[in-house]
């Protein structure tokens, strides 16, 4: 895409930003480069390598997303079979391995335009349990200081900068701890899981889609007409491992309910339900809207009880 807009001058990001954000390793080097707070990290081929390394670390493909791959290692053995595990999955011969950095997890929904990098949203992340690390659920607004919110539009800026993203809008996933907020990945693209899609919209009124397009076709940006404060999450249902024995039909009976937006469980009687590894093996997900980051809390658990209460699993 990025080739074909050079070429036709279409307003895009470039060639260069394309590249940078598909490899984990060169994002890593305009991170350094740039200021920007993020975990060490190096390539590796082969387990060999690996023989100075503090454990535990994350090993992760190179050139994928969506959590394929990813794992933490807290043992050689791990870091071995890990390794193996990332390269089916990448297209490239070594691995990314980085130091694993405590702290919860965040994406960061941004727009850059006319050199300007704008967070339009503050997103806090649910994950499953490690070795795997993948997403659960997404709440917005996430539960963020002043002094944090500030200091995470200062990173954004700085990635804008460093990987020049401009015509497009980011999605920046980082971790925040007692020593400060460290940014694990970003991409000039939409957040996925229904982040951008529905969840920006309903928390702030501001389309990102639309305005996306409007940069595409050389109209102004508008992120203040329509904007609220209010509150949205996305969760990701996740069942102990076993068989479904049976559904109540009292799930069909929600969708009326007051604040779930959308629910969509993947899953019939009979089903196996495995262990999640990535966001492919996901199994259904229900989507909140509430006026305030309370409401919504109270909300997302009340109908998580409900959903668990109503699917009855044979182990």
């Amino acid at each position: 895409m990025a080739r074909i807009a050079e070429k036709y001058g279409f307003p895009f990001f470039s060639v260069d930003t394309a590249r940078w954000s598909t490899d984990k390793y060169q994002m890593k080097q305009r991170f350094l480069e740039g200021g920007i707070p993020c975990a060490k990290g190096r390539l590796v081929k082969s387990i060999d390598e690996t023989s100075d390394l503090i454990l535990p670390v994350i090993v992760k493909p190179r050139d994928n997303s969506g959590s394929r791959g990813v794992k933490l290692c807290r043992t050689r053995e791990e870091l071995k079979s890990s390794m193996a595990e990332a390269l089916e999955y990448s297209k490239l011969d070594s691995v990314l391995v980085e130091e694993f950095i405590e702290g919860q997890e965040y994406s960061i929904e941004g727009l850059h335009y006319d050199g300007k990098s704008e967070v339009i949203q503050f997103t806090e992340k649910k994950t499953t349990e490690f070795p795997y690390n993948v997403e659960l659920g997404h709440k917005q607004p996430a539960l963020l200081t002043e002094d944090q919110k500030d200091c995470i539009r200062e990173i954004v800026c700085k990635i804008g900068k460093a990987l020049r993203f401009e015509n497009c809008t980011s999605h920046t996933e980082l971790k925040i701890n007692d020593c400060g907020v460290f940014v694990i990945e970003t991409s000039p693209r939409l957040g996925g899981d229904y982040i951008t899609s529905t969840l920006v919209p309903l928390s702030t009124g501001i389309n990102m889609e639309d305005q996306l397009l409007n940069i595409a076709l050389g109209k102004a940006v508008d992120i203040k007409t329509g904007k609220t404060n209010k509150a949205s999450g996305v969760e990701f249902f996740q069942f102990p491992e076993g068989v479904i024995e049976s559904i109540s039909p009292k799930i069909c009976e929600m969708t009326n309910d007051a604040g779930l937006y959308f629910l969509d469980l993947k899953l019939k009687e009979g089903d196996e339900f495995n262990k999640i590894t990535s966001s492919l093996n996901r199994y259904g997900a229900m989507i909140i809207e509430a006026s305030s980051r309370i409401d919504l809390d109270e909300l997302m658990n009340g109908y998580h009880a409900r959903i668990m209460s109503l699917v009855h699993i044979k182990k």
